[in-house]
């Protein structure tokens, strides 16, 4: 979850050595992993990003037009669409 590639556990602050390239806008974090927001374009053809926000297994990301999309774990419907198939969900705010 840390981003250095190890499981040690630090009681300091670490820069992240795989991300020091990029201008980091954003970042979250869940319970298994963490997301940073940077200008790089993902596979992803939707609008720019503009915010992202980490649940316990799921993550949820807001583009510049204010549409939220969901992805992960559906579990207990978490992703908005109250049913449990793994999927990407679009959705208008």
């Amino acid at each position: 979850q840390l981003g250095h590639g190890d499981t040690k556990r630090l009681e300091a602050p670490k820069l992240i050595e795989g991300l020091a390239d990029q201008v980091i806008v954003s970042a979250a974090c869940g319970r298994n992993h963490t997301m940073a927001l940077t200008g790089r374009r993902i596979s992803y053809n939707g609008q720019p990003l503009v915010k992202v926000a980490c649940g316990a297994e799921f993550s949820m990301v807001v583009d510049c037009k204010g549409n939220l999309y969901s992805f992960g774990c559906p579990e207990y419907g978490q992703l908005g669409k109250n049913h449990h198939i793994y999927q990407p969900l679009h959705l208008y705010v």
